[in-house]
């Protein structure tokens, strides 16, 4: 109770009402010249704390900083560096920019990283410092009518000072849910509100925003239609597997030793059909608490053995994709229709064991049709 009325801008202490005190006295002439030590009140107190919010969140990205190893997504990165970078080189009419970039995939498969990795990326190339606004769905939830509007609006606001700036609004299908006839009147003024500010930026080719989501499928088409760029990010490749095992066992070196000639990293791949790249960090990371949680990852000598394959096919075998099928095939789907980087030719391929399931399943069709004629 003590957090909502400081948010609201009211005193912990509430005043005595005077019942004798029925009608408003107006302030005398003396009274109204005095200057108000606040003339801020009511919701533009609540503005300021919203941008005060907002000024702390914010990150400034100078170039400077360590690069986080992204595998692939190399378009992706390129497209968001032209988006920032070009319109501070040259002059460009507002309605020629990339301001609005949508990035749709799986879990775990590094969407806010790569975001983040290309706004480092434009620091160095323009080589000036770039202001950097992550927002989630929960930053701009609030009980009070009003604010979650008032949220988005002082959100683009002062990204617009600090141009040039990228809004990163992660899981942002928690802000674009598709609107429907029972929304609540909340949640109906909260969408348009949104909507309002996406189409109003655009004036401002300093700003950029990027999105991500793992359910496209949720999201307003009217919303989407905003983003001038729509990018699928499948799962990572049988090659591309190969390298983030490397590099993940290559972390591993950092504090215990490795037996390098054991390690089998294209069979490791294949064992890791839809695998995504925090789904092989995980399985990494569990091999080593295994080795050297107990006494099994010590020698005759009490020194530590080095780290080698059997100990991540271990527990390879009893790890499961948290990638769905199913949901794989939503995304595909998703992308055949709204992705502009869609290319049938580089999805994702099937297993081996998926291929010969579904001809084992054609095979059972077929005889049982045969059979059903011959029995005729």
């Amino acid at each position: 109770m003590e957090d909502t009325i400081v948010r609201s801008g009211l005193s912990s202490e509430l005043p005595q009402v005077n019942p004798e005190l029925v009608f408003w006295d107006p302030p005398s002439e003396t009274e109204s010249e005095k200057p108000n030590d606040n003339p801020r009140r009511g919701f533009g107190a609540v503005e300021d704390e919203i941008k005060r919010f907002i000024e702390n969140r914010r990150i400034q990205v100078d170039g400077s900083e360590r690069e986080k190893k992204v595998i692939g997504m190399e378009d992706l990165k390129q497209t968001i560096i032209e988006a920032i970078v070009a319109p501070q080189r040259v002059k460009m009419h507002a309605d020629l920019t990339l301001q609005a970039i949508l990035v749709a995939g799986p879990p775990g498969c590094a969407k806010t990283t790569v975001l983040e990795q290309a706004a480092v990326l434009s620091a160095r190339a323009l080589k000036k410092p770039i202001s950097y606004f992550k927002v989630t769905y929960s930053d701009a939830l609030s009980s009070f009518v009003g604010e979650s509007e008032k949220f988005i609006k002082v959100l683009f606001e002062t990204a617009q000072e600090y141009t040039p700036s990228i809004i990163l609004m992660d899981e942002v299908d928690g802000f674009m849910k598709k609107r429907q006839d029972h929304d609540s009147d909340h949640s109906s003024r909260f969408k348009s509100a949104l909507l309002s500010q996406i189409q109003g930026y655009s004036n401002n080719p300093g700003v950029v925003l990027l999105a991500t989501t793992n359910l496209p499928n949720t999201m307003d088409e009217g919303y989407q239609r905003r983003f001038q760029e729509r990018y699928l990010v499948r799962l990572p490749s049988m090659q591309e597997r190969v390298i983030i095992f490397d590099f993940f066992v290559g972390l591993c070196e950092e504090t215990v030793s490795v037996d390098w000639d054991s390690f089998n990293f294209q069979l490791l791949a294949e064992n890791s059909q839809r695998f995504s790249g925090d789904d092989i960090r995980n399985v990494i990371a569990r091999a080593l608490r295994k080795k050297f949680a107990s006494n099994a990852g010590l020698n005759l000598k009490g020194q530590r053995n080095a780290l080698n394959m059997s100990d991540i096919s271990r527990v390879l075998k009893t790890s499961k994709p948290t990638c769905k099928a199913e949901d794989i095939r939503k995304l595909e789907k998703w992308g055949e229709r709204m992705a502009t980087n869609y290319s049938k030719s580089n999805q994702t391929p099937r297993s081996s064991k998926s291929k010969l399931r579904k001809f084992f399943m054609c095979m059972v069709v077929s005889c049982c049709c045969c059979n059903a004629f011959g029995a005729r």
